[in-house]
């Protein structure tokens, strides 16, 4: 509030993108030891009989991984985006206090029955199918911002980008779990986690911005935006229902769900159902 007073919204979330790199800096600074530590302790479990060129090949996190990365970013980045612009509004249409701080109940109150059940859902719906449902929560919330008069609709809102924030981050990584091979894991996952703190500060940073120049209008419209593109990359990570009829000697499943995609023909197990 007195950064508002003092100056504009820009060098408020400035500030604010400046506090959320904090974590991210602590961790570059204590990974290298952590990483020193997994080396060590490798060295010392490794097998007598283990080749050395096998731990000099290159770990490949594949194509889809990727993606993945960039969805995660572009999603979590629109929601957040658009959960800093309600506040702003709120202050453009004369609400008080009170309903200000009743929308961060009303989202919680919204999303826990969602947090709690997201492991069994994602493991019944699919995770594809629940990270794209994920993706367009940010784009309904933002469709109702741009609209919205009302306090119900700002909670509304308010629960579905929070809803979406939760379920794009957890199953995203579930997902990442499965994309990656076992030796990729150490490397992927700190880096899809790392999109998540890197929304925080891309939000905060293009909420000053945007609002500053052109309005929490043009904010909802380009969160709206940002979302739609995020849940198109979601439909590039869709299975493909393949089905390869086994041989003898045939591992019976891959390891991941990017092995199945890229090597289905070394498998027996449909795509589909490693969702």
């Amino acid at each position: 509030t007195w950064l508002l007073s003092w100056g504009s919204y820009q060098p408020t979330f400035i500030t604010l993108s400046a506090i959320w790199m904090i974590m991210p800096i602590i961790g570059l600074i204590s990974l290298p030891d952590l990483r020193n530590q997994k080396i060590n302790k490798a060295q010392r479990d490794r097998a007598p009989q283990a080749s050395p060129a096998a731990g000099s090949e290159k770990i490949q996190m594949g194509w889809q991984f990727y993606i993945l990365m960039v969805m995660l970013l572009l999603a979590t980045t629109a929601a957040y985006s658009a959960r800093l612009g309600i506040s702003l509004s709120l202050i453009e249409l004369d609400f008080d206090a009170a309903a200000a701080a009743s929308i961060a109940i009303a989202s919680s109150l919204f999303t826990l029955p969602i947090v709690t059940l997201i492991g069994t859902l994602s493991d019944r719906l699919g995770r594809y199918r629940f990270l794209l449902v994920g993706s367009l929560m940010t784009t309904a919330g933002s469709a109702i911002l741009l609209l919205a008069t009302q306090l119900w609709q700002f909670w509304l809102a308010g629960g579905l980008l929070l809803a979406s924030m939760t379920v794009t981050a957890a199953v995203a990584s579930a997902m990442g779990t499965d994309l990656l091979s076992t030796r990729a894991l150490g490397r992927g996952l700190p880096w899809l986690n790392a999109m998540t703190w890197l929304a925080g500060v891309v939000g905060f940073l293009a909420a000053g911005l945007v609002v500053e120049s052109l309005g929490t209008s043009a904010l909802y419209l380009g969160a709206f935006i940002v979302s739609i593109v995020a849940a198109m990359l979601v439909v590039e990570l869709r299975p493909q229902p393949l089905f390869v009829p086994g041989a003898a000697g045939r591992p019976a499943a891959p390891r991941s769900f990017d092995q199945c995609l890229d090597e289905a023909t070394e498998f027996t197990t449909p795509c589909s159902e490693m969702a």
